[in-house]
């Protein structure tokens, strides 16, 4: 046999078995870390095929409810709310910023003995804040 088909080439080939360590040692820590494979490598079986649309973004709104007393009662859309002082803050998030949302609070409270009730419409899009008052 001729000298070039005998021959093993040691240099390339340390560095092809150290580019493939590495490769497998980052391969293990995006594992891991639960990242994603680099370009050209293998595949897992249960990935998707295509890449996965983003998510749209979602909005949050803040609803702003001044109470008439601290004690009074608070409903959104017939529920009771826990919250409680003269000054209210609730968050509605995951809002679609191109959609109207609507809701009905009814504030009930105690004057001069008696059981007051108000009720108010509110209607808001998506990422708008809103201030209601129950105050006279």
């Amino acid at each position: 046999m001729s000298p070039l088909l005998t021959r093993q080439p040691t240099c390339g080939r340390r560095r092809l078995v150290a580019k493939l360590m590495v490769r497998a040692a980052l391969g293990a820590a995006l594992a891991l870390a639960g990242g994603v494979a680099a370009a050209g490598d293998v595949e897992r079986g249960d990935a998707p095929a295509a890449k996965a649309a983003p998510a749209p973004r979602t909005w949050e709104s803040k609803i702003r409810v001044y109470m008439p007393t601290a004690e009074a009662r608070l409903y959104f859309d017939g529920k009771l709310t826990r919250e409680a002082g003269l000054e209210r803050l609730f968050r509605a998030q995951g809002l679609d910023q191109n959609k109207r949302y609507v809701y009905w609070l009814t504030a009930v409270w105690m004057e001069n003995g008696r059981e007051v009730t108000h009720e108010t419409k509110i209607s808001f899009w998506g990422g708008d804040d809103v201030v209601v008052s129950f105050r006279r």
